[in-house]
């Protein structure tokens, strides 16, 4: 088992306060000691914690009080019930609206109430926050959270309409989703969707490095991927098992990783430019966390625009569904064969291109040349 298996895949099912810090940090273990005992001894340790610290106890709802005492989320005497919320925190008119997380902490959800004040949230760095239950519901006021550490999004839980920067580890599990939040990953340890996960609406500018994993989608969200950054669809075989992938968009000069799947973007009718490189698994071949998977491929729907500028290399073809497609480099369009339906269209970025791409047509698309060329 690896650290990644034990961090995020063991230690989803620990939700009570304390008990799912330790699961979450057990890796460790199995990291400094590189063996399958190692992980072992770890889960034998994390098991009795959990079993000790979960008990009876039931989840507490409470209010963040209109004047608390300090700006600290995990302080007793800030809440309406004189504890920490485990179940659901409730939020509206406040005094001290930048809060910090300072402990590991579980939580059902938080719930902004009609009329709230905008809040903030921050954590030191090694903090690990939780949403294990409906996650966060804005109906009045907003939600902006700034990670340096750990949080991590569980069962049905979602992300709701917060603003999120990443500068440390999100992850989304089990069937939790992204919602319609505005994420930002600088973090080269990434924003990470596990399980059945999928991102939802959300509007996604990532910086670092981004995963979709297990049964993961990208749903229906605008993915800005911007120079420097991966996003890898590889380990992913997509909701139904079938290795098809979806994004409501994709577009930036970062690089995409397809694996073996089918990705279909669009969705949304954005009109986007990408000028990275889509590939099945990167540079060499071998980046991608599906290696050795390959045949990758793109399927452009909707009734936007998709500009493709450079060389990409994915190898399974490309088809084009709806609106009207771009090409801006004689391999946009990789290596494989190019599929067009009735009503779309075939374009060229600012000058004449000679792609190699068998075409397919059914029904009657259309060809734009630039201005000043000829068909």
């Amino acid at each position: 088992m690896s650290r990644a298996e034990l961090r995020s895949g063991g230690c989803r099912g620990a939700t009570a306060r304390g008990a799912a810090s330790f699961c979450a940090k057990a890796w460790l273990l199995c990291g400094a000691f590189g063996t399958r005992l190692a992980a072992v001894a770890a889960f034998a340790v994390v098991f009795a914690l959990v079993v000790m610290l979960a008990g009876p106890a039931r989840a507490q709802n409470a209010t963040w009080l209109a004047s608390p005492s300090s700006n600290d989320f995990d302080a007793s005497n800030n809440w309406s019930s004189g504890t920490v919320p485990t179940g659901t925190a409730f939020f509206g008119t406040s005094s001290t609206t930048s809060l910090t997380i300072s402990t590991d902490t579980a939580i059902g959800g938080w719930t902004f109430n009609a009329g709230a004040s905008n809040y903030t949230f921050s954590d030191p760095g090694s903090q690990e926050l939780l949403f294990t239950g409906a996650g966060i519901l804005i109906n009045g006021g907003s939600a902006v959270i700034a990670v340096n550490g750990f949080v991590q999004f569980r069962q049905n839980s979602t992300a709701g309409n917060a603003t999120i920067t990443d500068n440390g580890t999100v992850e989304f599990t089990d069937a939790s989703t992204a919602g319609n939040a505005i994420i930002t990953n600088n973090s080269s340890t990434g924003l990470r969707f596990y399980d059945s996960s999928m991102a939802g609406n959300a509007t996604i500018v990532n910086n670092g490095t981004m995963f979709f994993n297990d049964y993961s989608t990208g749903g229906n969200a605008a993915i800005t991927n911007n120079a420097g950054g991966v996003v890898d669809f590889s380990e992913s075989s997509g909701p139904n098992g079938d290795n098809a992938l979806s994004a409501g968009s994709i577009a930036g000069a970062g690089d995409y990783y397809l694996g073996a799947n089918q990705l279909t973007v669009g969705g949304n009718n954005l009109s986007t430019t990408v000028t990275g490189v889509i590939s099945d698994c990167g540079p060499t071949g071998t980046e991608c966390s599906g290696f050795p998977a390959v045949g990758g491929s793109l399927v452009k729907t909707g009734t936007g625009t998709l500009t493709l500028s450079d060389a990409n290399t994915y190898t399974g073809g490309t088809t084009l569904s709806g609106g009207t497609l771009v090409i801006g480099n004689d391999s946009a369009l990789g290596s494989g064969p190019l599929a067009m339906a009735a009503g779309t269209t075939l374009s060229y970025l600012d000058s004449n291109y000679t792609i190699a791409n068998p075409i397919t047509i059914t029904g009657d698309p259309s060809f734009t040349p630039p201005a000043g060329t000829t068909q």
